[in-house]
């Protein structure tokens, strides 16, 4: 038995040069599916990351009926002014309602990616507040009223765009005065400004979403049931 074993092994060295390439052939092939399992567990763990961190059991969100997500202009200014009368909205440190109608939509390529650019969201007064996890690493925040912007820092890395930067809007360029971090959540992929100066820019004059901040996640439902079948909405 020892001797067969030691021709078997014999036989299986001295074969090893025509065995190379099929050899190699298998090891790449494993190698390229592991990699793919890899990657697409990334990219799994990753955007699990990005959901559970932009969200909060006490913040609802309030979108038209007829879209499933938070892009186009279907909430008008007095169906803002509704939804904001709801029961069971929080109110914020100074008083007024912790509740911000947005705005989302897609600009087209600028600055260092010519081929992708990243969302462009816009955010009221009380945005800020809404959105704890957004803070300014650099530069400073933007001003109401003024043609600024702030940028994500995952849209920094991703879209070759940075602080000092300028983004075309239809009614010129807007600078980029500040970059920000959200938790790792979805918002850091986006450019954030003003609400009111945005939707004067692209002349729109209803929201995408309604932000609202509620006293605790229990008053949700009762939340939900006043907004799904109130008459005016």
């Amino acid at each position: 038995m020892l001797k067969q074993s030691l021709v078997m092994l014999r036989l299986n060295i001295m074969s090893l040069p025509s065995r190379a390439w099929p050899a190699v052939i298998i090891i790449t092939s494993t190698a390229c599916v592991v990699g793919v399992l890899l990657s697409m567990l990334s990219e799994t763990a990753g955007l699990l990351q990005a959901y559970q961190s932009g969200g909060s059991l006490d913040r609802a969100i309030v979108m038209p009926a007829d879209t499933a997500s938070e892009y186009g202009n279907g909430i008008s200014r007095g169906e803002v002014t509704t939804i904001m009368s709801a029961p069971g909205i929080a109110r914020g440190s100074d008083g007024g309602l912790a509740a911000d109608a947005e705005i989302l939509f897609w600009i087209p390529p600028t600055g260092g990616d010519k081929i992708n650019s990243p969302d462009l969201r816009g955010i009221g007064p009380a945005g800020f507040a809404l959105h704890p996890e957004l803070r300014i690493v650099s530069g400073r925040v933007f001003q109401p009223g003024r043609q600024e912007l702030v940028i994500g820092a995952r849209a920094e890395r991703a879209f070759g765009l940075k602080v000092g930067d300028k983004v075309t809007l239809p009614t010129g360029e807007w600078p980029i005065v500040g970059a920000f971090t959200a938790g790792g959540s979805f918002l850091e992929a986006q450019l954030v400004g003003d609400a009111a100066t945005i939707m004067s820019t692209i002349r729109i004059s209803g929201f995408g979403s309604v932000l609202v901040k509620l006293d605790d996640a229990s008053v949700f439902d009762t939340f939900k049931q006043w907004v799904t079948t109130n008459p005016s909405l």
